[in-house]
């Protein structure tokens, strides 16, 4: 398995992670919120969101990231 970090942000005891995970035939991403307490994890809402096109209205939004 190999997961990799795409982002990380962070304001005060919030942090939201943005990871890729592979197994080398499947892939998936996962957004997680966490809320941080005596420096530990106290708290995650976990989101594993699917691909999809952009719909019609948001397209000119949308910028198509290829990652290696």
């Amino acid at each position: 398995m190999e997961i990799t970090i795409n982002s990380i942000v962070s304001d005060g005891n919030q942090v939201v992670t943005d990871v890729s995970i592979t197994d080398g035939s499947l892939k998936a991403k996962a957004i997680t919120f966490h809320t941080i307490e005596n420096g530990l994890i106290s708290k995650q809402t976990e989101y594993w969101p699917d691909d999809y096109p952009a719909p019609d209205w948001r397209k000119p939004w949308v910028t198509i990231q290829m990652r290696s």
